[in-house]
């Protein structure tokens, strides 16, 4: 699918594919369905613009789970998303149609982008308009979303219409001159991504039953309230089964560079309040496992990571193979460990810097790496 904000007749904001059932709706309320696709940026894709008014990249919607029309209710419940650098999902819901869909609302950090490469995403939700039903969301098998939350909200017309599936490419953002000219002024002539293998199954389905056989599902936990947030659950609920992931000690540190008080120990000090820093572009962490080992994530904590997103790319290497992820940028939306998966056999990982959103500096409170 593809969209473009060149200038013609007509700008495209959209297109895309959409699976209606009888009567307007493929779901019923109160029942659990299951989603899975695989998504792929174009290998050329550059970032979003930013908003000037908001001060952050505008959205591309890839897949959206949306509701029969009704003018009081303006927007999908449900919506996987990204900017050009980050994957990002959106869940809100109601049970008054009167006040529209803003009443319980959640925006959820997902993994990074990785240009030209294939990402899995499956979907588990028991559609409810009140937080009885849930939603879990899995990417390339690892569990990032698992809670109870309202997720669709009824039509004023008849609370038994439920939602509909549509997925393609839906650039809102380019019907408006302002960022339609700043997405052309940096080279940003189209907006493509390629959509496979998109399925939905009944409460009969799984993980392991919808998404490619090279991807490992995580199992489904036996209480809800759990948000990937590299090692530890945000705002979780009952405790649940979830085994943290195992650490590689750390046999040495090193870097090509960085500002006296803040050197690379400081990142794998196990101190949130230290820091290795380096201001210049393209500078490195690197950690030495001791041995080639299987490296399954490399997890990071940024400075000020919950207020600005920060350029970098992970390269291990050493062994076999080397796997590189390319420039990629967190979320902004955590200081605290952020998961990041590149599965490797490698010796050694690195981290190169490329600046933040407000500067050029390059800092890690801590790094991990999981097995």
């Amino acid at each position: 699918m593809s969209v473009s904000p060149v200038n013609t007749t007509r700008i495209s904001d959209r297109g895309e594919v959409q699976i209606l059932g009888r009567g307007g709706s493929n779901v019923k309320v109160g029942n659990e369905y299951w989603y899975s696709l695989n998504v792929r940026p174009d290998p050329n894709l550059k970032p979003n613009p930013v908003d000037p008014g908001r001060g952050t990249r505008v959205t591309d919607v890839v897949f959206q789970i949306h509701n029969t029309t009704d003018p009081a209710l303006d927007g999908p419940p449900m919506t996987l998303w990204t900017d050009g650098l980050t994957w990002g999902f959106s869940v809100r819901g109601s049970t008054d149609p009167a006040t529209g869909y803003n009443n319980d609302r959640e925006s959820i950090a997902l993994g990074p982008v990785h240009l030209g490469a294939w990402t899995n995403f499956v979907l588990d939700v028991k559609f409810n308009t009140n937080g009885t039903g849930w939603l879990r969301i899995w990417e390339n098998g690892t569990l990032m979303f698992d809670k109870q939350v309202s997720n669709t909200y009824p039509d004023a017309s008849s609370t038994s219409h439920g939602a509909f599936t549509k997925f393609g490419v839906y650039a809102w953002w380019l019907l408006y001159p302002t960022l339609q000219q700043a997405a052309l002024a940096q080279g940003n002539t189209s907006r493509d991504y390629c959509h496979d293998r998109v399925r939905v199954g009944d409460d009969t389905s799984s993980c392991p039953a919808l998404a490619p056989t090279a991807v490992h599902c995580d199992a489904v936990p036996p209480a809800f309230g759990y948000e990937w947030n590299g090692s530890t659950p945000i705002n979780p609920g009952p405790p649940d089964t979830h085994t943290a992931p195992q650490y590689y000690s750390v046999r040495g540190v090193t870097a090509t560079d960085w500002i006296d008080g803040y050197p690379p120990g400081n990142a794998i000090d196990g101190n949130a309040s230290t820091y290795w820093s380096s201001d210049k572009d393209g500078a490195y962490l690197q950690l030495d496992l001791g041995a080639v080992t299987s490296v399954s994530k490399v997890l990071i904590a940024w400075l000020h990571g919950d207020t600005r997103q920060q350029t970098f790319r992970i390269f291990l290497g050493g062994g076999a193979e080397s796997c590189d992820t390319g420039k990629i940028a967190s979320s902004g939306a955590t200081d605290g460990l952020e998961a990041y998966n590149v599965p490797c056999s490698a010796r050694y990982v690195r981290v190169y810097g490329f600046g933040n959103a407000q500067s050029a500096y390059n800092s890690i409170t801590e790094i991990k790496v999981a097995k």
